[in-house]
C-alpha cells in the first residue's frame, strides 16, 4: 500500500499552534491529523520463525472486458447486478492460472487458502523466513500502540515474471506503512450541547441536521426500504464510541444499526483523531439516514487494499463511504491497480463507492509533506468512485443561502480538487472537460484527466460527539462525503434497488440545471500557492465539481429514469464497438 506519510506537524507543532492560537484569542483547536505513527512503538528485524499473513491480488480474467462492461453497465438504469459468484464466473482467473500462483508460495513452504468471492483475492500464510524468500523482501516486527505485535515488509515483493504476470498486487504487508491519510480541521466548543442537533444554524455556531436536511432537500424520515453503508475506518471500536454513538442517537431519538467487521484482524488504533473520524462518519449517518443499517469494515493502517476488496467480495453493502485519502502523486502504482479493480468489480455488483475529495484544496500532497504542486486525492481520483467536495456557507442555511467553496481557515482546510495525473478523462466527463478553463494546459495525459471532485455540499458546522471529547463541531470533506452518502441511501431506499456507479447519471441530470445548484464564489487554493487556479464559476469547477445536488430532484429524476420519461435512455446505452480506448480502462 502507501509509502509512510510524515504527519503535517507532530505533537510539538501541534502545541506551537495551540499556543499561538490562544496568544491571538483564536477559539478553535487544531490537531495533528491520523497518522499511522501515532501507532508505532519501535519496530526491529522479525525472526524467521515468525508467522506472517497476506493477500495476493490476482490478474482478472480479461481485465480490458472488466472495465469495458463496468463503464457499460454504469450507463444504465438500476437493475439486476452481478453477484460476486458470478463476477468470479466471468472474470476470476482460470483454475490452472489459481493453481500456478498457489503452487509457487506452497513450493516456498507458505500455505495458501482459497479465493475469496469473486476469485482474485488469495489469501498466504507462513513463516517470515518462507514469505522472505517468496517475495524477495525483509520483514520487520513492529509494535503498535494498542499493544498488537505485527510483522511488516520493508518493500514491495518482487515476484519472477512468470508469476507476477498473474498477479495485480499484495496487500496486507504494510500494517503501519502505507496508509490513507486525510486532515481533520477541528473546531472545539465546550458549550455545546444535545440541544444543538435541533437548533443551531449559524456559521459560527454549527448546523443543526435539520436545518442542513432541507437545505438539500433530503426528508430524513425512516428508509422505506433497508439500506446498507459500508464505512471504511482505520480505527478500533471502543466501548467510548459506541457510547458516544448511543448518545448521539438519543439526542435523535433514532435507533442505531451497527455492526462492525475486522479485516485481517482489525485496527488496535485508539487515539483520538481516528476515534474522532469514525464517529464524525457514522453519526453524520445515523442523522441524515436514519434506519440505515451501518456496517463499518475496520482494517490495520497498511490494509486498506484489503478492506476495500473486503467490502467488494462480500457484497453486503450497498453504498460504500471512505473518508480516507492520500496525495494521489504519492500513492505507489500497485495499490492504484488494486483499488481501480475493486471499484469495477463494485460497479459491476451495483455499489455505489463515494469517497471525501481532501481537506488540503488545490494541493493535496501538503499535508504529507509531498510538495506544494497540484494534486488530487485517491480514491476520490478514480473514475469509478464519487469524489465529494466542500462548500460553506457565511449565512444560515436557508432558500437565500448561497454556498461559496470550503476554504476556512477555523477549519484547517479547503476542498480537494484538480486534475488526475494517473487517470484519463472517464466518459461521463466528456461534455464538461472542454468548458473547464486552463484544464488543456495542465492536463499531461493524451487522453484527457479525471476531473475531482464530482460534487460538493456541506464541510463546516457538524455537530458531533466525540469518544473523551464531548460536543464537537466538525468539518472537512469527510463530514460532506457522509452527507452525500447519507442522502443517496434515501434515493436507493425510494427505488428499492442499487444505484451502482451513479456518475454518469449525474452529470447527464447537469445538462438539464436542475437538479444541482452550481457553486459560483470562491476557491480552493488553501495554502495560496496558485493563484487563480480551480475558481468556482461555470458549470463545472475544479473546486466542487457539478454542485449541490437536490435529493428530492435526484429521487424523481431516477424514477424516471427508470421508468423511461426521461427522454433519453437512447444516449446512455452504447456498445463495445463505440467505446474508445479510455473508456476501456481506467489510465491510458
Amino acid at each position: 500500500m502507501m509509502q509512510r506519510k510524515q504527519a503535517k506537524g507532530g505533537p510539538v507543532t501541534a502545541c506551537v499552534r495551540f499556543f499561538l492560537a490562544s496568544l491571538l484569542g483564536i477559539g478553535f483547536i487544531l490537531l495533528p491529523h491520523a497518522h499511522p505513527a501515532m501507532e508505532l512503538i519501535n519496530q526491529r528485524g522479525a525472526s524467521g520463525t515468525m508467522t506472517v499473513q497476506f493477500d495476493v491480488v490476482l490478474k482478472p480474467r480479461d481485465q480490458r472486458q472488466l472495465f469495458a462492461a463496468a463503464w457499460l453497465r454504469s450507463q444504465q438504469p438500476p437493475g439486476s447486478y452481478l453477484t460476486p459468484a458470478q463476477f468470479g464466473q466471468r472474470y476470476a482467473p482460470t483454475p490452472a492460472k489459481q493453481d500456478l500462483v498457489s503452487d509457487y508460495f506452497q513450493d516456498y513452504g507458505l500455505v495458501t487458502g482459497a479465493p475469496w468471492a469473486g476469485g482474485l483475492v488469495m489469501p498466504v500464510a507462513g513463516t517470515v523466513a518462507d514469505a522472505s524468500a517468496a517475495l524477495g523482501v525483509a520483514f520487520d516486527q513492529v509494535h503498535l500502540s494498542g499493544g498488537r505485535s505485527v510483522v511488516v515488509a520493508d518493500a514491495y515483493p518482487k515476484l519472477p515474471e512468470a508469476i507476477d504476470d498473474l498477479v495485480d498486487g499484495v496487500t496486507g504487508l504494510f500494517a503501519n506503512g502505507y496508509f490513507p491519510v486525510t486532515p481533520k480541521g477541528v473546531r472545539a466548543n465546550r458549550s455545546l450541547t444535545c440541544s444543538g442537533l435541533s437548533q443551531k444554524n449559524t456559521p459560527s455556531g454549527g448546523f443543526s441536521p435539520a436545518v442542513v436536511a432541507k437545505y438539500y432537500h433530503l426528508s430524513r424520515a425512516r428508509l422505506p426500504h433497508p439500506v446498507t453503508v459500508g464505512i471504511a475506518e482505520f480505527g478500533s471500536v471502543t466501548p467510548s464510541l459506541d457510547q458516544s454513538i448511543a448518545r448521539f442517537a438519543r439526542c435523535l431519538g433514532e435507533p442505531v444499526h451497527l455492526a462492525t467487521v475486522a479485516v485481517d484482524g482489525g485496527s488496535d488504533n485508539t487515539s483520538y483523531a481516528h476515534l474522532e473520524e469514525m464517529a464524525l462518519d457514522i453519526e453524520t449517518l445515523i442523522a441524515y439516514a436514519p434506519g440505515a443499517h451501518l456496517l463499518v469494515y475496520t482494517a490495520s493502517a497498511g490494509d486498506a487494499d484489503a478492506l476495500y476488496l473486503r467490502m467488494v467480495s462480500q457484497d453486503r453493502a450497498s453504498i460504500l463511504l471512505t473518508t480516507w485519502g492520500s496525495c494521489e502523486s504519492d500513492t505507489p502504482p500497485q495499490q492504484l491497480t488494486i483499488e481501480e479493480l475493486a471499484f469495477a468489480q463494485a460497479t459491476l455488483q451495483g455499489q455505489t463507492v463515494v469517497a471525501a475529495s481532501g481537506d488540503d484544496g488545490s494541493s493535496d500532497c501538503l499535508a504529507t509533506r509531498g510538495g506544494d504542486g497540484l494534486s488530487v486525492d485517491d480514491p476520490a481520483s478514480q473514475p469509478m468512485v464519487t469524489a465529494v467536495g466542500g462548500e460553506q456557507f457565511a449565512t444560515p442555511l436557508g432558500p437565500a443561502a448561497r454556498p461559496w467553496v470550503w476554504n476556512d481557515q477555523t477549519y484547517a482546510g479547503a476542498s480537494g480538487g484538480g486534475l488526475s495525473r494517473v487517470f484519463v478523462e472517464p466518459p461521463y466527463q466528456h461534455g464538461v472537460y472542454a468548458g473547464v478553463r486552463g484544464v488543456h494546459q495542465l492536463c499531461h495525459l493524451r487522453a484527457g484527466c479525471r476531473l475531482v471532485p464530482d460534487v460538493a455540499m456541506i464541510a463546516v458546522g457538524g455537530e458531533i460527539d466525540v469518544p473523551r471529547g464531548g460536543w464537537t463541531l466538525l468539518g472537512g470533506t469527510s463530514l460532506a462525503a457522509s452527507v452525500f452518502a447519507a442522502g443517496l441511501a434515501e434515493v436507493e431506499a425510494h427505488a428499492s434497488a442499487r444505484l451502482g456507479l451513479i456518475n454518469p447519471w449525474l452529470y447527464r441530470l447537469s445538462n438539464h440545471g436542475r437538479v444541482f445548484l452550481p457553486v459560483r464564489r470562491g476557491g480552493n487554493d488553501f495554502r495560496h500557492l496558485h493563484p487563480g487556479r480551480f475558481l468556482a464559476g461555470g458549470r463545472f469547477s475544479l473546486a466542487t465539481g457539478l454542485g449541490t445536488p437536490n435529493f428530492a430532484l435526484l429521487t424523481r429524476a431516477l424514477a424516471d429514469w427508470r421508468d423511461g420519461r426521461s427522454g433519453d435512455a437512447t444516449d446512455w446505452v452504447r456498445t463495445s464497438a463505440t467505446l474508445h480506448l479510455r473508456e476501456v480502462s481506467g489510465r491510458f
